[in-house]
């Protein structure tokens, strides 16, 4: 059985148990080193978003950057409730889809990677959970 860490993100306790399915050495390796790097501006409520010229991802945006499938598709309008291609997550035939089904406790909920990624947990703090998690 897998043992549990805890870990702090934005000032919250989140504790993690790894999944038994691990990301592709090399993958997990590039998806950490991009998102420790500071050459990607993190953003929030959608894989990818241009705003005033600058792209902004979440961390699921920088994995799908990295694997070459993210694709803009249509307008992405932000009308000052939500973004108009909010539906966006890694599509099923994803060799990495399973990062979709991890979910880690935090304030007494489950939580994805993208809601720590909303939730304002800074992309350093989610390559720690990745690292030990995958």
């Amino acid at each position: 059985m897998s043992t549990s860490k805890a870990f702090i993100a934005n000032g919250k306790t989140i504790v993690v148990t790894p999944l038994e399915t691990k990301l592709p050495t090399e993958l997990k390796a590039q998806w950490l080193a991009a998102l420790r790097s500071g050459e990607y501006t993190q953003g929030r409520g959608q894989l990818s978003l241009e705003v005033e010229g600058v792209m902004h991802h979440c961390c699921l945006g920088v994995l799908c950057n990295l694997q070459g499938r993210l694709v803009k598709i249509g307008s992405l309008a932000y009308d000052g409730t939500l973004v108009s291609a909010s539906s966006l997550v890694l599509s099923t035939d994803n060799p990495v889809n399973f990062l979709m089904h991890f979910r880690a406790r935090m304030d007494g909920a489950e939580r994805t990677l993208a809601d720590l990624n909303d939730r304002g947990a800074s992309f350093a703090e989610i390559a720690d959970i990745i690292e030990y998690a995958f």
